[in-house]
């Protein structure tokens, strides 16, 4: 027997998948049933965890950014530029690298991403130098708020801010997740 997919395409009808799928929410409801035990184990214990917490995506954002656009910026305003824009940690690393500009037009698209995750832009609620981009010793980013965007992140529930850069030579951009921890509807 063959079913329709979301482009109308016949595709054949896997035996046993919807018995797998009853396995899988019987799964789904069984860890549910567990956590609530444990959640109310846990506040007969004074014990204070909470189980019943579930991550939800509360913005995301994405920016590409042109590495010459950043280099010129750099070449006609210098340091004012990157001192307004960048924080020390974030211009020393840059700088460090063999083509500066691509580095500092990666971080320039996370900063724009961010804003774009948060809704709010830059000025307002947070400036360039409120979003710290860094980066772990296995070369992975992350990002560190400071100021008016660590307020930000506090009254919206900011929980996890993933982040994820990409240069080539022409182009950089960069992509963020804001996570926030939710309560599980009853």
């Amino acid at each position: 027997m063959r079913s329709s997919n979301e482009t109308g395409a016949k595709t054949p009808r896997t035996k046993g998948a919807s018995r797998e799928l009853r396995t899988r929410d019987i799964g789904f409801a069984k860890l549910l049933e567990c956590e609530r035990v444990l959640a109310s184990l846990s506040r007969v214990l004074g014990i204070g965890c909470e189980f019943n917490r579930f991550m939800s995506v509360l913005g995301i954002g994405v920016d590409f950014v042109e590495c010459v656009r950043i280099q010129r910026s750099v070449d006609r305003f210098g340091d004012r530029f990157l001192h307004r824009v960048f924080t020390d940690g974030e211009i020393e690393y840059s700088m460090s690298m063999k083509y500066p500009a691509r580095h500092l037009a990666a971080r320039f698209a996370g900063k724009e991403a961010v804003a774009k995750a948060f809704g709010t832009g830059i000025g307002k609620s947070m400036s360039w130098r409120n979003i710290d981009i860094r980066k772990k010793e296995s070369g992975e980013p992350f990002l560190v708020f400071s100021g008016p965007a660590e307020e930000l992140a506090a009254r919206r529930g900011v929980t996890s801010a993933l982040i994820t850069l990409s240069h080539t030579e022409h182009h950089a951009m960069a992509s963020v997740v804001l996570e926030g921890a939710t309560s599980q509807p009853d």
